[in-house]
């Protein structure tokens, strides 16, 4: 199936709101650099049209929305309304036909947590359940928008490798890569995480990561959403790791930012 450069969905007629990009990873494409020019482009973005959210300085990284989107994950009533204050602070930014936008590429592997704190689940048999439930809670809380999901998918077997040295180098993962392909599995399988986005959101616009290369992954992001390049902001982050184990995915590919 081909899953790049596609939209699914459409707007079915519904009352115009106020247009929001989710720009959802997935992780190692490109994501740093794109939120590093996002974010240290604001004012001249804003002056476009494009508003990069800052919902009130409610989260600490100022490059991205990673605190949003661990708030969904349900296992802390404080940070749910925490969320719920950005998303009111948000809609306040700019003028009402600009465009809004967060960046938090933590939202393709989020899941509903529920009280259970520690879990984590990749491998459970409701897994896909706590996706959709995190993913429709997302999409509750940004019910007053006209929501796109922007995804950037890469070669999986690249994300696998990509993935599986970030996890051993920062000591997350300890096993062999043969074990971390079947336990972080629901990564890779793209075409049911696309179906669950669209399910939520109606609207995804998927691109080519590896395809992006050639042009630039900074351009490709701008030109998908519409929006002109910031000045000298073709290269921003280059992030570097070395070995990479042999890799055999069959049907999905994994990634952090």
């Amino acid at each position: 199936v081909k899953l790049f450069g596609r939209l699914f969905g459409g707007s079915g007629g519904r009352k115009q709101r106020r247009r929001l990009f989710v720009h959802a990873g997935t992780h190692k494409t490109g994501t740093t650099s794109i939120q590093k020019v996002l974010a240290d482009n604001r004012d001249w973005l804003a002056e476009r049209g494009l508003v990069y959210a800052r919902g009130g300085g409610r989260y600490g990284n100022k490059h991205a929305h990673h605190g949003f989107a661990q708030a969904l994950i349900g296992d802390d009533a404080g940070k749910l309304r925490a969320a719920r204050e950005f998303v009111r602070a948000m809609a306040r930014e700019g003028k009402p036909s600009d465009t809004l936008l967060i960046s938090a590429e933590p939202i393709y592997r989020h899941i509903d947590r529920g009280r259970d704190r520690d879990f984590y689940g990749y491998q459970a048999p409701d897994y896909w359940v706590r996706r959709r439930a995190y993913l429709h809670r997302l999409a509750e809380m940004l019910r007053d928008f006209d929501v796109t999901i922007i995804l950037f998918l890469r070669d999986k077997d690249a994300f696998a490798q990509s993935l599986y040295r970030e996890d051993t180098t920062q000591g997350d993962w300890a096993g062999d890569f043969p074990d971390f392909l079947k336990a972080f599995a629901p990564w890779f399988e793209y075409e049911r995480q696309i179906g669950l986005f669209e399910e939520a959101f109606g609207q995804v616009v998927v691109r080519d990561y590896d395809a992006s290369l050639a042009r630039g992954v900074i351009r490709t992001f701008f030109e998908t959403i519409g929006f002109p390049v910031p000045p000298a902001s073709d290269t921003v982050w280059v992030n570097r790791s070395v070995t990479d184990p042999p890799s055999s995915v069959e049907a999905g590919g994994p990634d952090h930012s």
